[in-house]
């Protein structure tokens, strides 16, 4: 059985957690906390094998309290899943770095939220079990739309909102580097999917479709694409 303790300053939040996993056979609620200090004497306490914490609570936030769990050699055996938004990139960083064994996003399906648990109470780092290579349903940011040129941001921000609307994360990269530097940040971070479009996919409302492998496939209808990416995230599959 795998003990679990939750962390979250918001008791609606432990409560729809708990109820998510109370029909788990294999993991057990053995406390809660709704701020840092009560987190660290909860976990204490309790000597949990995993804990899922929000990131930001009253008093001493979440990364605060990673550091002193992961401090105390009582708990050296505690597993810490961060609970986020898909907008704090910087604290998700920095609680990976304080020794947290991966991160999950607040609207993480159930099945998700179980699985990150198992993977993490065997000792596991969620970043480790994906080898950084997220599945599209987990990504923090799912896909980056890239322009040839800035004369085309335009277009791919109203790709963009398209995607959004249908429930996609996603971000248009509207820096001054050249595409082909846009396209390796993206790689680096391992983006699930990389939208790229100029003049001609503009022009046929269209845009290039590139996977993790390298694969592109260009002239993609826009309601193609979005049908694949988001049938990819509801079907689960990796890419």
């Amino acid at each position: 059985m795998i003990r679990v303790v939750l962390a979250d300053d918001q008791a609606l939040v432990r409560s729809g957690l708990r109820a998510l996993l109370a029909n788990s056979d294999d993991i057990l609620i053995v406390g809660d906390a709704s701020d840092g200090r009560e987190t660290i004497a909860v976990v204490a306490r309790t000597q949990p094998d995993v804990v899922l914490m929000d990131l930001r609570m009253p008093g001493l936030d979440g990364i605060a309290a990673i550091q002193r769990i992961t401090a105390d050699p009582r708990l050296s055996d505690v597993a810490i899943i961060m609970l986020t938004t898909f907008d704090e990139d910087d604290q998700i960083f920095a609680a990976i770095r304080a020794g947290a064994s991966g991160y999950l996003l607040k609207d993480a399906e159930p099945e998700d939220v179980r699985e990150a648990i198992r993977v993490v109470a065997a000792g596991d780092a969620l970043v480790e079990h994906y080898a950084g290579a997220f599945p599209p349903w987990l990504a923090p940011v799912q896909v980056i739309c890239i322009p040839v040129a800035g004369e085309h941001n335009a277009y791919l921000m109203s790709v963009a909102d398209r995607l959004q609307s249908a429930g996609v994360r996603v971000e248009v990269d509207t820096s001054d580097d050249r595409m082909q530097k846009k396209i390796r940040n993206a790689e680096r971070v391992k983006v699930p999917y990389i939208l790229i479009a100029g003049g001609e996919d503009a022009a046929a409302n269209a845009v290039s479709f590139r996977y993790r492998d390298r694969q592109q496939k260009n002239g993609v209808p826009i309601d193609a694409a979005i049908s694949e990416i988001t049938g990819d995230i509801a079907a689960r599959r990796q890419v």
